[in-house]
Parts: C-alpha cells; sequence; structure tokens
C-alpha cells in the first residue's frame, strides 16, 4: 500500500538526549519521516569552545540536508546556542527549529507571575547566556536565573532510580533558586525531561515546567497538520556504535534500540 511521506525531520544532537525530542515530534507527527543524527563520537559539547560547536552543528545538519530532510531540529541546546544562525544561514530555505528559542519562547507564555525564570542546563549552555537573550527578548526586565546541573545527564544516562542521590543532587542544584517563588523553570538540556517529575515533586505546586523537547513537538504540529495521523518511518544514526550507548538509548527511547546505524560524517 502506498504509504505518503508529508515531510522528513531530521533532528541531531551531540548524542542521545535529543531523543526526547525525538520522541515528543513522533507522538504528535505521527504521519512525519523522522531522521535522527546523534553525534556520539564527539559528545559532548558543552566543553568545547563556539567555533567548535558551530562546526560541529553544521556538518551536522549538512549530512540531515544530503539525506533530503526538509526541516531541520537542533535538538542540543549547546548546538542551539552556539550553532543556530550559522546552521540557518548554511541551509537556508530549509525551515531551522532549534530547542532554545523554542522554550524560552514556551516559558514566557507560560509565566504567568512576577517571578524570576529559572533555567537548568549544561555549564556550555549556560555560558553561552543564549537563554538570557531570548528571555530578554519576549520578557525584559524579568530576573533570569541560571544553573549549571552537570549530574543530571550521566544521572539519565546510567538510569538512576528515585530515591536519596537523585533527591540529594536536585535539591544541591535548586534549594538557593526557590525564593522568591518562580514563574517558570526551563529544562534547557534534552537529556532533563526523563527527570521532569521528580523535579515537580520538589518544586512549588504549580510552578511551570517548560521541556523544550514539547516545546519543539508543538510548534512542528502547528507546521505540518497533514501529518497529525499516518505511518511515518523513524531512523536513528549515531556517529559511534550505537552499541556503545546501549544503556543511555535503553533509558530515554527504548525503541531506538532496534536498527540503529553507525555513520560517518564527511
Amino acid at each position: 500500500m502506498h504509504r505518503a511521506s508529508f515531510v522528513r525531520i531530521g533532528i541531531f544532537d551531540s548524542g542521545v538526549g535529543g531523543l526526547t525530542v525525538l520522541a515528543a515530534i513522533r507522538a504528535r507527527l505521527p504521519g512525519a519521516d523522522l531522521l535522527y543524527l546523534g553525534d556520539t563520537a564527539r559528545v559532548p559539547y558543552g566543553g568545547r569552545g563556539a567555533k567548535t560547536v558551530k562546526q560541529y552543528a553544521l556538518e551536522c545538519a549538512q549530512w540531515l540536508v544530503d539525506q533530503g530532510c526538509d526541516h531541520l531540529v537542533i535538538a542540543c541546546n549547546t548546538a542551539s546556542a552556539y550553532g543556530a544562525e550559522a546552521v540557518r544561514t548554511a541551509c537556508s530555505p530549509l525551515p531551522v527549529t532549534g530547542v532554545v528559542l523554542a522554550g524560552a519562547a514556551s516559558a514566557a507564555a507560560a509565566a504567568h507571575s512576577k517571578g524570576p525564570i529559572l533555567v537548568l542546563a549544561t555549564r556550555g549552555t549556560v555560558s553561552s547566556q543564549a537563554y538570557l537573550r531570548a528571555l530578554n527578548e519576549t520578557l525584559p526586565g524579568r530576573q533570569i536565573r541560571q544553573r549549571a546541573c552537570p549530574l543530571f545527564v550521566p544521572l539519565v544516562e546510567e538510569g538512576w532510580p528515585p530515591g536519596v542521590v537523585l533527591d540529594g543532587v536536585i535539591d544541591h542544584y535548586l534549594s538557593d533558586l526557590l525564593q522568591p517563588t518562580p514563574a517558570a523553570l526551563i529544562l534547557g538540556c534534552t537529556h532533563y525531561p526523563v527527570l521532569k517529575d521528580h523535579l515537580a515533586a520538589r518544586l512549588p505546586e504549580g510552578l511551570a515546567i517548560i521541556d523544550s523537547s514539547e516545546a519543539v513537538a508543538q510548534s512542528l504540529y502547528r507546521m505540518y497538520p497533514d501529518a497529525r495521523s499516518g505511518a511515518g518511518r523513524t531512523r536513528l544514526c549515531f556517529t559511534d556504535d550505537p552499541e556503545a550507548s546501549r544503556a543511555a538509548i535503553q533509558t530515554i527511547y527504548p525503541a531506538g534500540l532496534h536498527g540503529a546505524d553507525q555513520i560517518q560524517l564527511a
């Protein structure tokens, strides 16, 4: 039977965290073809310089363009912070959606009180000040408080269970950020949505938690109504052996273990 493909969306990340973005898009656009590229041979991007991250982002984007993608999603906050504009320029006229702008826009819409906006992210994303710039455009004068949370990624990838260790790490990062009461909290790393329920349990009731994966998916849902039904294909590719990331993939997107490919960027 002929299967109509309404759009082919290319998603790239420095590793496996962007699989949360893939899963969110797939849930909303079952008819879209999704191609995921995880640059696991060079992960993490967070400790690298801006010029290097920009070059890596351009290489990932070009590979996805060469595969025939119609829309690119930068599912890495650090790559989105340092490389989004370069990717948009290089890949024009293809649309490019980055997690930083999508997350900031969602936070601005959800911030109904006058409290500060909290941003939890990697060191690289915090250092880039990308969320600060984006939020200052939509919420001028609002206090923005950022916190690098380097232990969250290994806890997610190791599948660390709820308990005293995870609670202690969350409290360590957040205990001094909750007064005055925040208006919203942005999960500024695509690994962090895995911890969303654990975070919510230790945050003030009713605090808006902004998942940039969901923000990106909602944006694409509005753009591609014809892909809201159907049976699109999903392909996962990595620049290192997928078996090396098996545990992390199993935690974040178990369906991705079947048929993942290793590719080489030119």
